[in-house]
């Protein structure tokens, strides 16, 4: 965090909110419907979706765009 609030005192970062993104939306089609996701996107290219519904489980996971979860046929 401190190398963070460094880059942004030295001018190479206008806001450390440019960082990540945190996005809540809910499923309306197919056998999800109706469950919510909150979408976390990082500058680092970390994206993952979080299911507060499923004890702030951890849906799918990708970095770079290269999937990390493994998702069961179930």
């Amino acid at each position: 965090m401190n190398e963070i609030m460094k880059k942004v005192r030295e001018g190479y970062i206008g806001n450390p909110a440019q960082l990540v993104t945190l996005r809540r939306v809910t499923v309306n089609e197919g056998r999800a419907r109706g469950t919510e996701i909150i979408e976390v996107r990082t500058a680092g290219g970390l994206e993952l979706d979080i299911l507060p519904e499923a004890g702030l489980d951890i849906g799918q996971c990708r970095y770079k765009g290269i999937n990390m979860s493994w998702m069961s046929k179930n």
